[in-house]
């Protein structure tokens, strides 16, 4: 009988401790998820004052303008790797 009273409060202080350990890693999820809202609410806050302010037109003009000459500085480039490729053969 002393060995099952025994068993049993050995079993009640692991599930008490494992609840524990559950309950801190929700609490830690909890805690990175308000941080992750709290950087998506600045994010949006800047953006939308980007908006007011006609800097996020401004922003995505550059964007734009960046990826095409991106975009012909590769093309370029296949085409010199193309040709020298064709010389070489």
């Amino acid at each position: 009988m002393p060995e099952d009273q025994e068993t049993r409060e050995v079993s009640t202080e692991r599930l008490f401790h494992n609840v524990g350990v559950v309950l801190a890693g929700l609490s830690n999820v909890v805690e990175t998820f308000e941080r992750l809202l709290t950087s998506l609410n600045g994010i949006a806050k800047n953006l939308q004052t980007m908006e007011e302010n006609g800097s996020l037109s401004h922003l995505l003009e550059l964007l734009q303008s960046a990826d095409q000459e991106t975009a012909a500085a590769e093309k370029s480039r296949r085409e010199k790797r193309s040709r020298k490729e064709d010389e070489e053969e």
